[in-house]
């Protein structure tokens, strides 16, 4: 992350050069005001991951030195159904904007496509019972 801190540091500092350079040569506010208001916008960005950063150095550096176990999360592998989120969302827009009729499929998309990612997530987490034995934040199983 003090890569990314670093990186909105310096642009909130290009855009902070942005915003006087505009103001000084254009005949108009409004432009510079907004550019130096996100300059503003990526130095607190900056500022939070700074300090995240340092929270988590600070909590690594008092944590216990023992090992007792990698700790598996729970990741659902690859699916097609966000595309299918993506066709109903096109759908439910031409609906929206070309003919209201275009609705119905839409919504009749939308609803097979949460129902299809969520039987997948069903099935995957089905193949792995183990990964339900450790929740995540700790290193011992569940009992």
């Amino acid at each position: 992350m003090r890569p990314m801190a670093r990186t909105m540091v310096w642009l909130a500092v290009f855009l902070l050069v942005d915003s006087a350079v505009y103001m000084a040569t254009s005949y108009e506010w409004t432009g510079g005001l907004l550019i130096a208001s996100t300059a503003i916008a990526f130095a607190y960005v900056a500022l939070v991951l700074r300090g995240a950063v340092r929270r988590a150095a600070n909590e690594a550096e008092a944590a216990p030195s023992e090992q007792v176990g990698a700790v598996e999360l729970d990741h659902v592998g690859p699916t097609i159904w966000p595309a299918g989120f993506a066709v109903a969302a096109m759908i439910l827009v031409s609906g929206a904007v070309v003919a209201r009729w275009l609705l119905i499929p839409g919504g009749i998309v939308f609803v097979a496509a949460a129902v299809g990612w969520a039987r997948d997530i069903r099935h995957q987490h089905a193949h792995h019972p183990e990964a339900d034995a450790v929740s995540p934040g700790s290193e011992t199983p569940a009992s």
